[in-house]
Formats: C-alpha cells, sequence, structure tokens
C-alpha cells in the first residue's frame, strides 16, 4: 500500500483587519465554494485574534467538545514548533505566525503531523522575510509576486511539501526576483500612464 504524503488543507494569509491576502485551498472537498471558504476565513480570524486568551480559546467554536485543558497542553507543546503558534479545532490543527499586521495560518488535517508542517510554515515565513524584510500587510502587497513565489516553492498544487529549507527557497528564488519585479513596475507605469491618459481626455472634453 503506498505511502501518502502529507498534505496541507489550506494556506492562508490574512491582514489584522480580517481581509484575505492569499488564498490557497487543497482540500477541495471539504471547501467547495467562495461561501465556505469565507465564513471560513472569517473564523480563523476571530480565533487567531483573540488566541491571547486561553478561557476565550477554550470557550471557541474551534475547540468545541475538547477536554477545558486541551489548548493549555496544546500551547506548551509551542516549544516544538519553533517561532509558530498552534491551535487545535474538531477537525483542523491550524499553525499560524503573526507578522507586523498580518498572519500567516496553515490549515492541516488532525491526520497530519503537526511537527512537520510547522517546518513548512517556518521556511515559508522565513524566506519570504529574508527576501523582502518585516512582514507587514504593505511589504506583501509591494512585493505580492514573491510571496507566490514562495508560496510555490514550498508546497505544490496539491498541498504536498516541496521544501522545507528556507534557504534553499531563498537561494532558489533571488536570482529571478530583478526579472519578475521589473516586469511587475513596468505593467504597473503602463496602467498607471494609461489611467492619467484616459483621465487628460475626458478632462478636455
Amino acid at each position: 500500500m503506498p505511502v501518502q504524503q502529507p498534505r496541507a488543507s489550506v494556506l492562508l494569509v490574512q491582514s489584522a483587519r480580517g481581509s484575505r491576502l492569499l488564498a490557497r485551498y487543497y482540500d477541495e472537498e471539504r471547501f467547495t465554494d467562495e461561501r465556505s471558504k469565507k465564513h471560513f476565513e472569517e473564523q480563523l480570524h476571530q480565533l487567531w485574534r483573540s488566541a491571547g486568551s486561553s478561557e476565550a480559546a477554550a470557550d471557541s467554536y474551534w475547540t468545541a467538545g475538547l477536554d477545558p485543558g486541551t489548548f493549555a497542553a496544546v500551547g506548551s507543546a509551542a516549544g516544538l514548533l519553533g517561532d509558530n503558534d498552534v491551535l487545535v479545532s474538531d477537525n483542523f490543527v491550524i499553525l499560524y505566525r503573526s507578522g507586523v499586521d498580518v498572519c500567516f495560518l496553515l490549515v492541516v488535517s488532525l491526520a497530519e503531523n503537526e511537527i512537520v508542517f510547522s517546518q513548512v510554515l517556518s521556511c515559508l515565513t522565513n524566506a519570504l522575510g529574508a527576501l523582502i524584510g518585516e512582514l507587514s500587510e504593505l511589504q506583501i502587497l509591494r512585493n505580492y509576486e514573491t510571496l507566490l513565489l514562495v508560496v510555490d516553492e514550498v508546497l505544490d498544487d496539491s498541498g504536498a511539501i516541496l521544501e522545507v529549507d528556507p534557504t534553499e527557497v531563498r537561494e532558489r528564488i533571488a536570482p529571478v526576483l530583478p526579472r519578475v519585479l521589473n516586469l511587475s513596475e513596468q505593467g504597473f507605469a503602463e496602467a498607471l500612464n494609461y489611467a492619467k491618459t484616459t483621465l487628460t481626455r475626458r478632462l478636455l472634453k
């Protein structure tokens, strides 16, 4: 019987306001439409924003049915997870890491090894941080192509793990970044010039 490859269910980057900066849904059977995805993201936002209080987490939908000490037990295991935090729901393990005003969330099934996927999340955030600087909403939006490249180096289209070494990811991406960013800047400049030209024409009519 073939060994099943570990796979993530969801990768999400949210702003502190709860807006979606990036979302990759690998579990298409569980998340079938945009409405279910949006609802899930709202719940995740409430969860990580209130996760500073173990009492709030213990009373939340996500820990329903778990022993009252479960949240504390999960938190005490965080030493194995590096700089990442972890929460457990009735269906998922949620690994997350906060930036300046953003949060990176990696959601996996309860059957997966959270320590392995914590390495995946660390690889993604450490590689991205090395390439763009601080992990903030502004920096991510300014360097969105870099975020996409990093994600594609770490997880494939099915959520399977490709890489857990942030140095390897950074060294593979860094040589192509100037070309990618120049194309992005060129496209932005062309769009801006088009908008200026259109506005001028309208004002002169």
